[in-house]
């Protein structure tokens, strides 16, 4: 597996890179989930630093974001279920575990922070890595790591809405959660507004 120095060498020497490949876990594809680097022209990048627009997040359908038959291409998944967990809307989708040791049973969360952007994302573990989606050029910051309950790999890759709102698509229990969060990024991509 490549270190994330060598990743970010290859990111500089190459115009676009692979989200799952940035995310430093699984092996690296292509596909349309990808991001250019920070600094880098992105053919479909919106100006993020025009004036801010209000983003009524309080009001989204998170749970809207992500269809069955959509999520249902990589998993027997039930949901969707929307909580809240301190404080933040969550809508989530898990492949029901067959037994206390299943460790292949993704879960995948979808997580609205109304009062934090992608500067704010917490390191997981392996560090956190900025790039931007290649089909509309939305900011992301991901980061991997393992899940100190579960012992199991877990991803994060946080989408911009806005400087101060951001939607995290977070998975885990599976072994490589890096590649199941960029085919939801690719999904959710598209339907997030833009502050």
């Amino acid at each position: 597996m490549e270190t994330l120095a060598s990743l970010q060498m290859k990111a500089a020497i190459s115009v676009t890179f692979s989200v799952i490949a940035l995310a430093g876990c699984g092996h690296a594809e292509t596909g349309s989930a990808t991001a250019t680097p920070e600094g880098a022209s992105s053919p479909h990048s919106i100006e993020e630093n025009s004036a801010e627009k209000d983003v009524p997040v309080d009001s989204m359908d998170i749970c809207a974001l992500l269809d069955k038959n959509e999520i249902s291409r990589y998993g027997k998944f039930e949901g969707p279920e929307e909580r809240s967990l301190k404080g933040n809307r969550v809508c989530s989708w898990k492949v029901p575990v067959g037994s206390v040791n299943d460790t292949e049973a993704p879960q995948v969360d979808l997580v609205l922070l109304g009062d934090k952007g992608t500067g704010d994302v917490v390191d997981l573990g392996d560090g956190v890595t900025s790039g931007r989606t290649e089909a509309t050029g939305r900011t992301v910051a991901k980061t991997s790591g393992v899940n100190p309950v579960m012992g199991t790999p877990e991803c994060l890759i946080a989408m911009r809405i806005s400087e101060r709102s951001r939607i995290d698509v977070l998975v885990g229990r599976t072994a490589d959660p890096c590649e199941l969060a960029g085919r939801i990024v690719e999904i959710v991509d598209s339907k997030l507004p833009w502050g």
